[in-house]
């Protein structure tokens, strides 16, 4: 939810999203010809920008959602 309501407030709506864990990121956006790609972390923008227009969505530590996250 964080990432869709991130690309909300930006005004971006999309039509398709896929979440991939931890698989290799780069190989997935080649095989299906991604438009563009957005991610929290530095690591996987990296080896995704060769590929595809990549982007990052950043995440506030003070965000509720994190907060959440750290109750479980």
């Amino acid at each position: 939810m964080r990432v869709i309501k991130t690309l909300r407030k930006w005004g971006v709506y999309v039509d398709e999203v896929y979440f991939l864990g931890g698989v290799s990121k780069d190989k997935v956006l080649k095989a299906f010809g991604a438009h563009i790609f957005f991610d929290d972390q530095d690591t996987h923008l990296l080896s995704s920008r060769e590929f595809v227009p990549s982007g990052k969505v950043p995440y506030i530590t003070e965000s509720p959602l994190k907060k959440k996250d750290q109750t479980k």
